[in-house]
């Protein structure tokens, strides 16, 4: 009880030695990073202590609902204050209450923060595979194929990562704009204004202001990653997302977003990339599955590498859900195969539960009303993947998704 009002959780949070702690009312149907943001507000605190505060209430709350869309209002760890910095502790699933800021791995000014992770969501409670705008299939499929009534699959609508801190990516933009050749920079007002007409998605930008934006996504890769944020925004802009994934353009910017984001590059620029590319289905998924090969080999590889890092592994369930959402309907067996194999290979590092849910959807999305796949499925014994994720109760999401699945899959 907080203010006169139930919550599935009341944090108490010491800000200062000597002063009286601060309540933190949290319920598990909301973002923890708007939940974070808004504690700040309140209490008039250091947005550095953003993504803290945010990772307090992820380990620390249970059954929390994750979401790939959301609000701009909610800060990227990569480019907000308090942000992630590529190289530090991998992600921790400890449980432990500690204060997120007097405790062990709190915030200290001057010295690098502990990696965080970046939460996709949004300000609402609504769960975009789960919630009210899902799809509820309404009759069986085919002999040997999945045709129960569920409410997690098949998925019919493409996610996005929509949310960002604009003036923080803005703030980065000039700050890495100082740091590239003299030939690479622009303006800082050109920059900024250019910048944030990229990132409103309601915008018409100018063919000019696009070709602007390609040019900036030539900045060395150490620097680009800001770039990225402002190429992922622009992505969810209808206009934008045409123009830059049109057939002629479509294939040098996925060519060129592969190069950016594969191994070996910095992670932010491999957490970036795949969410770029999760953005880009709506405008045009032809090209996507043209070269889905390269696509999915890339971003699998990268989620093999980076198996403590629950960001890339929920970026990379969420493209691999989209592929399957693109060949739901689609006679393409090889594609289908394709993402079968990648499902398969990203379920066997992913420790996380919402990367485990959205591979249990994709699966699940993939193998409805299709036999073939189903078959394909059972001869790779995929079922005694599924079965180990069948007793997690929290989120009950996984553990009832998985049962269906491995229902099908016997």
């Amino acid at each position: 009880m907080f203010l006169c009002q139930e919550y599935d959780y009341v944090f108490s949070i010491d800000v200062e030695e000597g002063k009286p702690p601060l309540k933190l009312p949290y319920n598990i149907t909301e973002d923890p990073w708007f939940v974070a943001q808004k504690f700040l507000n309140d209490n008039e605190l250091s947005q550095a202590f953003l993504e803290q505060v945010a990772n307090f209430i992820t380990e620390n709350a249970e059954g929390v609902t994750l979401q790939a869309t959301g609000s701009n209002d909610i800060a990227d760890p990569f480019t907000g204050s308090g942000r992630y910095i590529p190289g530090t502790a991998p992600y921790s699933t400890s449980t432990d209450q500690l204060d997120p800021f007097t405790g062990t791995g709190r915030y200290i000014p001057g010295s690098a923060p502990p990696q965080g992770a970046l939460i996709p969501g949004s300000q609402g409670t609504t769960d975009p595979l789960t919630g009210k705008s899902r799809y509820i299939p309404g009759s069986g499929g085919d002999a040997g194929s999945i045709g129960t009534e569920n409410q997690f699959f098949p998925k019919t609508t493409y996610l996005k990562f929509e949310q960002a801190n604009q003036l923080a990516i803005l703030g980065k933009l000039k700050e890495f704009n100082a740091k590239v050749d003299i030939g690479q920079q622009i303006s800082e007002d050109t920059l900024e204004k250019e910048s944030s007409l990229l990132m409103d998605s309601k915008a018409k930008p100018t063919a000019m202001q696009l070709d602007l934006l390609w040019s900036l996504l030539h900045w060395p890769r150490d620097l680009v990653f800001p770039v990225l944020d402002v190429l992922r925004l622009s992505l969810c802009n209808p206009v934008a997302a045409q123009y830059l994934s049109n057939d002629k353009d479509g294939a040098q910017l996925i060519t060129h977003l592969l190069s950016l984001g594969s191994c070996g590059n910095p992670m932010a620029n491999q957490l970036l990339v795949c969410r770029s590319l999760c953005n880009m289905f709506d405008a045009n998924v032809d090209l996507l599955l043209t070269l889905r090969g390269e696509v999915m080999t890339c971003v699998v590889r990268c989620a093999e590498k980076l198996v403590n890092n629950r960001n890339m592994l929920i970026a990379v369930a969420t493209l691999l859900l989209n592929y399957s959402v693109a060949l739901n309907s689609s006679t393409d067996t090889e594609g289908k195969s394709q993402c079968l194999s990648a499902i398969v290979t990203v379920f066997g590092v992913a420790a996380d539960h919402e990367a485990i849910f959205r591979l249990l959807v994709a699966l699940g999305t993939l193998l409805w009303a299709d036999a073939n796949c189903m078959a394909l499925a059972k001869s790779l014994d995929l079922r005694q993947l599924v079965l180990v994720h069948t007793s997690v109760g929290d989120p009950a999401k996984v553990g009832e998704c998985a049962k269906l699945i491995a229902n099908a899959l016997h």
